[in-house]
């Protein structure tokens, strides 16, 4: 949920909700807010149901101090079981739990626990979990390899299984016990990651002897990767082998931490002993001089960002982002700012400001009325010509922040957000206006050719326009794509209803279910859909029904000008983009308007493309044209 927990909470409450379905992360994020903001659950909420996410001991001590009423229900299940398969209803004493299980299966759901050779394991023996039943998928589109691998056929009964690659046993109650991942795969923010290829590659490293990778969890609720090294320390330092890293993974596989080490603590056996491995206690992601706070806001920030990220000292010119923040910690960092200096900043201010030092200048201005761009760098870093990606139909560029640190680490990565958004400015009328805007801003960063543009959604429409209109001065265009955008989408049946056009203007963002809002009336649908917008941070905390109206005529304009834009012949090459479940040939229909169109479907929907795990399909596709282009 993108939004603090007061005002979470707060509408919760308006809203009488009894039933609470959670990530792990963000329900832990939620009774760590209760305790330190003083804050109490709604009388109403009977139920909270968590997962997607291994839960804690201490977590659930920390739950159950706290007394509250609320049933709370341990789930499990991959996506392939269609995400749900077993549930645990954790009881109000742990008496002698030495972890939480993941419970038993649903009901027409089935689990085995079996050995390399497909055989059941004994009660308390560890082997791989193993899914079958009625909420089994059938596997993956089109990757029938994968799908011959991951299901199999059921040895003991009609059907398949799904082979989840975890570790598991049997209790004496009968309930299932995580014990992880057999391939020392771990699940951080969404992202699978191989500990192992991170490993792999840290040993190519000519002055690396050997390495360990592991992911810690330090301080509850926020795991990170932690890398030890064991080499010519002489030569070696941190801050050039996370260089050295980045030119071979993605941003989200980097390790937050470098740790160089003499030699490896071992067990009796003459194993490297993996608990006794220092934690990182202080940045050693970074080389150079640490410069402490240097004023009291500087010392207050300093304290947020060490209670968030588990480090300490941390420098006033150390970066958020590569200290191991990540979107969820985001929405805290600004949520403690607010109430600590009593001053709002958004989210894509932390992009353009992700130090301690250039908060603190920000929050000593006198004024609460920052600098507004529609330039956002969401990853500023790299020698190569930027890549510019355009908003889609809500206008922020949040959205775009996963693919951004997925694709080549030294190619920069800015955001066009919606002009509409200040609401100091009077908002674009037409497609032809917002690309032409966009092309002065983006040439404040480069005012050279070539350019890289991508949209997504109502983005690829203007990115195709302002191709056009570079092309017409003489610029050079080395890479355009569409991300599931298609130009001649009608919108007139939505102009009607206020609702409707607010949840088709946002669904890039919220995907709202139009029949969870039939029965209410005019006014509590906005709300509803404020409420939604606000946990996806699309619009400020303290938004309110009259700034509602605002954003609607805004939006309607955009749908406007969607509407009167006519597409001209261009007379370069696209990439084409599509999910899975689009029903239009998307690259069908840019081909009345584009010379050359080179198209790919990948798997999903309309939203999820642009997120994990589908996102980082979309980065491999883009990061090769981006290569070809470069």
């Amino acid at each position: 949920m993108i939004q603090s927990s007061a005002t979470f909470l707060q509408q919760c409450n308006e809203w009488q909700i009894t039933v609470l379905d959670l990530p792990t992360a963000y329900w832990f994020h939620l009774i760590t807010d209760l305790k330190l903001e003083n804050l109490k659950l709604p009388a109403s909420l009977r139920l909270i149901i968590i997962g997607g996410e291994e839960v804690k001991l201490d977590q659930v001590e920390l739950w159950l101090s706290q007394g509250h009423h609320s049933v709370l229900i341990n789930t499990y299940g991959p996506t392939e079981a269609t995400v749900d398969a077993t549930l645990y209803r954790i009881p109000t004493e742990l008496k002698n739990l030495n972890t939480i299980p993941i419970g038993r299966p649903l009901a027409n759901t089935k689990t085995y626990i079996l050995d390399q050779h497909l055989q059941p394991v004994p009660m308390g023996v560890s082997g791989e979990l193993y899914i079958g039943g009625d909420g089994l998928a059938r596997g993956y589109l089109n990757r029938p390899e994968l799908t011959e691998e991951k299901f199999i056929l059921n040895p003991f009964a009609e059907g398949r299984l799904y082979r989840t690659g975890d570790l598991a046993r049997y209790l004496p109650d009968g309930n299932i016990e995580y014990m992880g991942r057999i391939d020392n795969q771990v699940k951080i923010r969404g992202f699978r990651i191989e500990l192992g290829e991170i490993e792999t590659f840290l040993n190519t490293h000519p002055q690396i002897q050997e390495t360990v990778v592991i992911a810690r969890e330090d301080i509850t609720g926020n795991k990170r990767i932690v890398a030890y090294i064991v080499g010519d320390n002489a030569r070696l330092n941190t801050n050039e082998v996370r260089e050295y890293l980045k030119q071979k993974l993605p941003e989200y596989m980097l390790p937050s931490a470098f740790i160089l080490l003499k030699n490896f603590p071992l067990t009796p056996n003459g194993k490297i002993d993996r608990k006794a491995l220092p934690a990182p206690e202080l940045d050693l992601s970074t080389e150079g001089q640490l410069i402490l706070p240097r004023d009291t806001i500087e010392l207050k920030l300093a304290q947020i960002w060490s209670d968030l990220l588990g480090i300490n000292p941390i420098g006033v010119t150390n970066n958020f982002f590569e200290l191991g923040g990540h979107s969820l910690l985001a929405v805290r960092l600004m949520s403690h700012i607010q109430q600590q200096f009593h001053k709002k900043l958004s989210l894509a201010t932390l992009f353009q400001n992700s130090t301690i030092e250039q908060i603190a200048h920000l929050l000593r201005l006198e004024t609460n009325s920052l600098d507004w761009s529609v330039l956002v760098p969401i990853k500023s870093q790299g020698n190569k010509p930027p890549l510019f990606c355009i908003h889609p139909s809500g206008g922020n560029v949040l959205c775009y922040q996963d693919l951004a640190y997925q694709l080549d680490l030294d190619r920069p990565v800015y955001g066009l957000q919606s002009f509409g958004l200040n609401p100091e400015k009077q908002p674009h009328t037409s497609i032809e206006q917002m690309a032409s805007y966009y092309i002065q801003a983006i040439q404040t960063v480069q005012s050279h050719r070539p350019y890289f543009i991508l949209g997504w959604s109502l983005g690829g429409i203007v990115a195709f326009e302002m191709a056009q209109q570079l092309s017409r001065q003489g610029e050079e265009i080395a890479f355009l794509a569409s991300v599931d955008s298609d130009p001649l989408f009608t919108t007139s049946e939505l102009e009607n209803d206020d609702a409707v056009l607010m949840v088709w203007l946002l669904a890039e963002e919220l995907e709202p279910c139009l029949s969870e809002i039939k029965q209410l009336a005019p006014q509590e649908k906005l709300l509803y859909l404020l409420d939604k917008a606000k946990q996806k941070n699309l619009v400020p905390e303290d938004f309110d029904l009259t700034e509602v109206q605002h954003l609607l005529e805004i939006n309607k304009l955009n749908i406007l000008a969607l509407g009167k834009y006519q597409p001209q012949l261009y007379s370069g090459a696209m990439i084409v983009i599509q999910a899975s479940e689009t029903d239009t040939d998307l690259a069908l229909v840019w081909n009345e308007f584009v010379e050359k169109v080179d198209a790919h479907v990948i798997p999903g929907n309309h939203y999820n493309i642009v997120r994990p795990p589908q996102v980082q399909i979309l980065a491999q596709i883009l990061q090769k044209y981006l290569d070809l282009a470069h």
